[in-house]
């Protein structure tokens, strides 16, 4: 919910405060491509300023077909942070649609509120990694980097 995402977002913007410009700057986070597919706004702004500050690039969609329209018009991203709840659709249901798309799934994080038990070994039975919302900074750049490093040893040429 957005009263939950607040925290993150208050974080976030502290950060930038707190921080000289560009101090937060890895190079195993600056440049790289990450999506945040997230229905609900400050959540998907939260997590979107806290990796472009982390030096990410970063597209945002607020449901599943606009994710399926930029996936059909741009290349896969590095990394792909996939809220569990998206209105209509489901997070499992568009990594679904998104790999029929691309043939393949970089890494993937499923963000969620929600109690329910079940979604963290889904996630894990897929390859995913999960995030409880409200997301928190220190764990979600900890999760990007180990997974965008990990990306980085499996997709690039030796």
């Amino acid at each position: 919910t957005a009263a939950q995402a607040e925290p993150a977002l208050a974080a976030s913007s502290n950060r930038t405060h707190d921080h000289e410009a560009g101090s937060d700057l890895d190079p195993l986070l600056h440049g790289r491509r990450v999506w945040v597919i997230d229905d609900d706004l400050h959540s998907r702004q939260a997590a979107q300023r806290l990796l472009s500050d982390w030096g990410c690039r970063v597209d945002t969609a607020a449901d599943a077909a606009s994710a399926l329209h930029m996936a059909a018009s741009q290349a896969m991203p590095e990394l792909l942070l996939l809220d569990y709840r998206l209105g209509e659709s489901t997070g499992f249901e568009l990594g679904v649609q998104l790999e029929a798309e691309w043939q393949r799934m970089p890494p993937v994080a499923l963000m969620s509120a929600d109690a329910d038990p079940s979604l963290r070994p889904r996630a894990a039975e897929r390859g995913w990694s999960f995030l409880p919302k409200p997301l928190k900074p220190a764990a979600l750049r900890a999760l990007s980097m180990r997974l965008l490093g990990r990306g980085a040893a499996e997709s690039r040429p030796l």
